[in-house]
């Protein structure tokens, strides 16, 4: 049958959000560690999504994730309590397609961990599987960022497809959860600054494959627009197994390189680096 669903979940709430001293480094150029860990708060959030993961229909048959600490922590409670409870063993999948995106500058402060390293700390991390990209240093703007998710995407239908999942689970970040989104759904030539798409901390999108949907997505160019839209937005960032609900949201704010100081928005804040726009409504208000 195929690949029918793809899940999306970003990461759970992070250590070193923006705050007086890293507004000061910021007017210096300095924006913070890159691969920053889950908040004590992140980790109480992705124990939560594993008692809600493993209970998805379809079930997840495969768990890719962006190679950055803060997404592994968030799923790997998922994979072990799957393990735990008998449930089908899921591999988790290092995929650095799905890194981080850092703007037209490049990648500040990261260097990418080796997968040896990281099954050191994640055991689970599947040592058979390729990533698909090299690690994301360069600069990318908005456009490259969709193109490079583009390509990820295809690959990962195509594989599932081969594989016999019915469903598949993506961890990244919120401009690439966002992203997605607009990649799957077909709006990657609209405005790209609207909160149509949910991002919120350790939130989970449901997308459903559309019946005569192909498993390739060629380009983003307006000429392959036909090769777009093969899915729909089912479940937008659900976050009704959360405690404290939908928090720290996130939406482009159109720009592609950092800005050493805060953009003017009115009653929104942007996320500390200019790249991002913080959205606290809730997942009811999404799509306004």
């Amino acid at each position: 049958m195929g690949l029918q669903t793809i899940y999306v979940v970003r990461h759970g709430f992070r250590q070193t959000w923006p705050d007086s001293e890293g507004q000061a480094a910021r007017e210096q150029g300095i924006f913070g560690p890159a691969d920053a860990s889950l908040s004590p708060h992140g980790f109480d959030q992705a124990t939560e999504l594993a008692a809600y993961a493993i209970r998805l229909n379809p079930p997840v048959g495969a768990i890719y994730s962006s190679p950055m600490i803060r997404c592994l922590q968030t799923v790997a409670p998922t994979v072990n309590r799957a393990a735990e409870e008998g449930k089908n063993r899921i591999p988790l999948r290092i995929e650095h397609g799905l890194g981080e995106w850092f703007g037209a500058d490049g990648a500040h402060d990261y260097t990418p961990s080796s997968l040896s390293a990281l099954k050191d700390q994640f055991p689970a991390c599947s040592s058979d599987y390729v990533s698909l990209s090299p690690p994301i240093l360069h600069g990318e703007d908005v456009e490259q960022l969709h193109n490079r998710l583009a390509g990820i995407l295809t690959h990962l239908i195509a594989r599932a497809d081969e594989e016999g999942h019915s469903a598949i689970l993506l961890c990244s970040h919120a401009a690439v959860v966002v992203a997605i989104g607009h990649v799957l759904l077909g709006r990657v030539h609209q405005d790209v600054t609207t909160k149509a798409i949910g991002a919120f901390t350790c939130g989970v999108s449901t997308y459903t494959r559309n019946l005569d949907a192909p498993n390739v997505i060629k380009t983003l160019s307006k000429a392959d627009n036909e090769h777009l839209g093969l899915w729909s937005l089912t479940v937008n960032c659900d976050c009704s197994f959360l405690t404290n609900g939908a928090e720290r949201g996130w939406r482009f704010s159109g720009l592609s390189r950092f800005t050493r100081k805060p953009l003017e928005l009115g009653d929104e804040v942007d996320d500390g680096t200019g790249l991002g726009v913080v959205v606290n409504a809730s997942s009811a208000t999404l799509g306004k």
